[in-house]
């Protein structure tokens, strides 16, 4: 395709004029490469959709795999939440990731990535923190008690445990309960006691072989690390607050619906949050049948991305 000749003589034209320009006018060493690298282009493409072009995706339209897209999403989601941070978490948390240059291995034919944390005023901020602390939140804006209370808080599906990491940092007299699947659980078992260190727990282990808790058994400890069957063991009312983020949408709408039924008898008198995305791999949320009586608290869209939306409901 390429420039029409009306196009290529005008550049040359342009070049010319610019040159004898002289400073500060003509092109610095920089654009000298880079005009270089446009011309390529010119010959190939010619001028066309510029906005989603290399012409401007080189600078400031980029490109779905560019890597400031994570700097700039992380940059604007921590001046979001600063704005409506009244526990002034941001100045008293940081990214459990460590600074180690990002890079990627290959382990089984699994292409795994690493990244750094993004340095903000002088402290390290993740995706995970941001989330765990937009998260807390939205559980705070549900029951401001999970600030300074005992509480017993469920997480299932809690992935590494980052929710239950920040909850336990701002109120260490939480009780954390993780229920998820076994790859999960092994890592979130394996994790958070070492960050943790201080704080009391049951591992799985010492958990599988009973029949029930009480919610005076869960009081004693911490961390419990529990399987997503482990729900079942639960009396009523045995939960305050229950969680579950970004793993419902990966559930059929059969499995979801049976999860908040047995909500509806653990967590009543509680609370119930969700985030998760709208559409999800074999559901939707429009499928989930939340139990009747359920008092709507809020329910909307997330403010990081249209796909997802976020709920907290009084279980009564």
């Amino acid at each position: 395709m390429g420039l029409s000749r009306e196009q290529s003589d005008l550049l040359e034209l342009m070049r010319a004029d610019n040159a004898r320009a002289g400073f500060p006018f003509a092109a610095s060493q920089f654009w000298a490469k880079e005009a270089g690298d446009f011309q390529r282009v010119f010959d190939v493409t010619g001028i066309s959709k510029v906005e989603n072009e290399y012409f401007n995706t080189r600078y400031s339209g980029i490109t779905m795999n560019d890597p400031r897209l994570y700097e700039w999403f992380i940059s604007t989601f921590y001046h979001l939440i600063r704005s409506r941070d009244p526990l002034d978490l941001l100045a008293r948390l940081q990214a459990t990731a460590d600074t180690a240059a990002a890079h990627a291995v290959t382990l089984g034919g699994i292409n795994v990535e690493f990244g750094p944390p993004v340095t903000i005023d002088g402290r390290r901020i993740s995706a995970d923190l941001l989330f765990s602390i937009y998260d807390f939140y939205n559980l705070y804006e549900l029951n401001p008690a999970v600030a300074s209370e005992a509480l017993v808080i469920g997480d299932l599906g809690a992935g590494w445990g980052r929710i239950g990491y920040v909850l336990l940092k701002v109120n260490p007299r939480l009780r954390y309960l993780v229920f998820d699947i076994p790859e999960s659980l092994l890592v979130s078992s394996a994790y958070l006691p070492q960050l943790l260190p201080e704080l009391e727990r049951s591992s799985y282990l010492e958990t599988r072989g009973r029949a029930a808790f009480s919610r005076q058994d869960l009081m004693q400890k911490a961390l419990w690390f529990l399987g997503s069957q482990d729900l079942l063991k639960l009396p009523a009312n045995a939960v305050d607050l229950m969680v579950n983020v970004a793993s419902f949408q990966e559930m059929s709408a059969d499995q979801v619906n049976r999860y908040l039924a047995i909500f509806d008898e653990v967590v009543f008198g509680g609370h119930v949050y969700l985030r998760n995305n709208y559409v999800g791999v074999s559901s939707r949320v429009d499928q989930y049948r939340i139990p009747e009586g359920w008092l709507r608290r809020f329910v909307r869209a997330s403010a990081y991305s249209p796909q997802f939306y976020e709920a907290g409901w009084r279980v009564t």
